[in-house]
């Protein structure tokens, strides 16, 4: 078993204490990721809520001199997701990531944007070149669908892109994941947790 260092370790401890859903192994996972990728580009994230995986990336980020760009409206689960209804009690994020950041130490090195996945592609996607894209925003298969289809694009040769919440049972990751298995432009890595991993595969 490899230890994990101190920076790791103490992005743990904060993720741990972060509200939201993230075991260990795919915050190792998601660290792993970025240290593997961080020549190709920066990182993506789709969905940060309260940064609970943001920390983790944007530790291992600054580790090989790259960025986050950590992209969510910050509005809550306010919408639906399949058949799971808005909850709207887990209501604005926004103060509580911003403070997490500061406890990790990773502001610097993370860019906020405050918008949906699709404004977002809309104001940066064509101009943008990522290695490592994760995609944790609405659940619902459209929206998944959406997010790998787009930001897919905008993903370097070699890099990889992962789909967090693979086996729940809002079922549009799981069904993004099946379809993608069946493309001959990615090459599936591994499942760990509830954390799928692809990586793009050379032209």
């Amino acid at each position: 078993m490899v230890t994990d260092s101190p920076e790791l370790s103490r992005a743990l401890d904060i993720s741990r204490a972060t509200t939201g859903w993230l075991e260990d192994d795919e915050a190792r996972e998601l660290y792993r990721h970025v240290l593997d990728t961080g020549q190709l580009g920066p990182t993506l994230e789709i969905g940060s809520w309260h940064g609970k995986s943001t920390v983790i990336l944007a530790t291992a980020a600054r580790i090989v001199g790259t960025r986050v760009h950590s992209v969510d409206p910050h509005e809550g689960i306010n919408y639906w997701q399949d058949e799971t209804a808005p909850m709207p009690e887990l209501g604005p994020s926004f103060a509580d990531f911003e403070r997490n950041l500061a406890e990790a130490g990773a502001g610097d090195v993370v860019a906020i944007h405050i918008m949906t996945s699709r404004d977002a592609f809309a104001a940066m996607g064509s101009a943008s070149r990522f290695g490592f894209v994760f995609i944790d925003g609405n659940h619902g298969y459209q929206h998944v669908k959406s997010d790998f289809e787009s930001w897919f694009t905008c993903l370097e040769p070699g890099g990889v892109i992962a789909l967090h919440d693979s086996n729940t049972r809002m079922p549009g990751p799981r069904r993004v994941i099946a379809e993608v298995r069946e493309r001959g432009d990615v090459e599936y890595l591994s499942l760990v947790g509830q954390l799928t991993s692809f990586r793009k595969t050379m032209p």
